[in-house]
C-alpha cells in the first residue's frame, strides 16, 4: 500500500508550472477514492481535483485502478452592480480526464507496469496521432 502524499505534475505551458496536489482524504479499505486538491487558484470552486481509486472486485477476480483529473476554469466576471462589488466566482467550464485500468488476478507485475508505460507513452507528445486527437480534436481515420 502506498502512503498518500503530495503529487506534483508540470503542465504544458511555455514555461511549465508545477501543479501541486495535496491530500484531502484517504479512506483506506473503502470504496471512496483518495482526493487530492491543487489549491493554487485560492478559490474553492477553482481548485483542481485529482482522485485515485483502487478497487478490488471479487466477482470479476480483478482489480480496477481509476484516476480522474478535474480542472475547472472560473468564469470571468466584472462588477455589474451599482455598488461595484465583484460577483462571487463561479465555474465557467470544466476540463476532465479519466484513466481506468483493469487487471485480472492473473496479471503479472511486468504486465501491469507495461500497461502503465504504454498509456504514458500514448499520452506523450511522441505519439502525434493521440496528441492531435486531444489537442486539436482531430479524429483518426
Amino acid at each position: 500500500m502506498s502512503q498518500i502524499g503530495n503529487i506534483v505534475v508540470n503542465d504544458a505551458q511555455a514555461a511549465p508550472v508545477a501543479h501541486i496536489f495535496t491530500p484531502q482524504n484517504a479512506q483506506m479499505g473503502t470504496s471512496e477514492p483518495a482526493l487530492l486538491l491543487n489549491r493554487a487558484s485560492g478559490i474553492y470552486a477553482g481548485f483542481e481535483r485529482l482522485t485515485v481509486l483502487v478497487r478490488r472486485s471479487e466477482s470479476n477476480k480483478a482489480t480496477k485502478v481509476m484516476i480522474k483529473l478535474v480542472k475547472p476554469t472560473l468564469a470571468v466576471t466584472s462588477p455589474n452592480t451599482a455598488s461595484g462589488i465583484q460577483p462571487q466566482p463561479t465555474v465557467g467550464y470544466t476540463c476532465l480526464a479519466e484513466v481506468s485500468f483493469t487487471f485480472p488476478d492473473s496479471s503479472t507485475l511486468a504486465e501491469r507496469a507495461d500497461m502503465r508505460q504504454l498509456m504514458y507513452n500514448l499520452l506523450n507528445p511522441s505519439s502525434p496521432l493521440i496528441k492531435s486527437a486531444i489537442e486539436d480534436f482531430s479524429p483518426l481515420y
